[in-house]
């Protein structure tokens, strides 16, 4: 399971490991290969993309666990500490169309083309007629193309959510050269 392996690899470093994902599967468990040269978090990362799963840090030094949104919402009121905010939507790294070819479990299954599973962009018209298509080899080795799929679905997600991002300023809080944000 994800947190094992996250408890695992963050503990060498004294990296506590919060898990705040509702869904445990352990479906990509045996299936994502181990390469010469990763890093612990190359590691964690791969696992988290064939689950679905968000990997982050919370600011106290310890690694979140979480399951993918579908929405957020913030409450913004006279009592908020805010002092500024600002919205930015930079759609360049996303695409209409998210292609995973899957490389299947065995050779004997190899007839013709391989298999491609596919996910679209969540703003689906957003590029209109373009044929937009980033395409990846499915690095795991599942039986079903379960795994493809789920890494495709999260591709698209994530650079969904990438291409938006809001930048907050609070009162009360220090960079990290000290200095407090007023």
């Amino acid at each position: 399971m994800l947190e094992d392996l996250c408890h695992e690899i963050c503990g060498l470093y004294g990296i506590g490991v919060i898990n705040k994902s509702q869904a445990q599967d352990k479906s990509a468990w045996n299936s994502v290969p181990y390469n010469i040269g990763d890093t612990g978090w190359s590691i964690l990362d791969r696992y988290a993309r064939y689950q679905g799963k968000l990997l982050y840090d919370n600011g106290y030094s310890a690694l979140v666990i979480a399951d993918v949104a579908t929405q957020a919402t913030t409450v913004l009121n006279e009592r908020s500490p805010l002092t500024s905010y600002s919205y930015n939507e930079d759609i360049t790294q996303r695409y209409a169309n998210y292609e995973v070819i899957w490389q299947p479990f065995t050779t004997q299954s190899q007839t013709g083309l391989p298999p491609v599973f596919s996910a679209t962009d969540p703003q689906a018209g957003i590029f209109a007629n373009e044929n937009r298509t980033l395409v990846t080899i499915n690095s795991t080795s599942d039986q079903d193309g379960t795994l493809a799929q789920r890494f495709a679905n999260w591709q698209a997600n994530r650079n969904y959510g990438r291409s938006r991002s809001v930048s907050v300023t609070l009162q009360g809080f220090t960079d990290a050269g000290g200095q407090l944000l007023t």
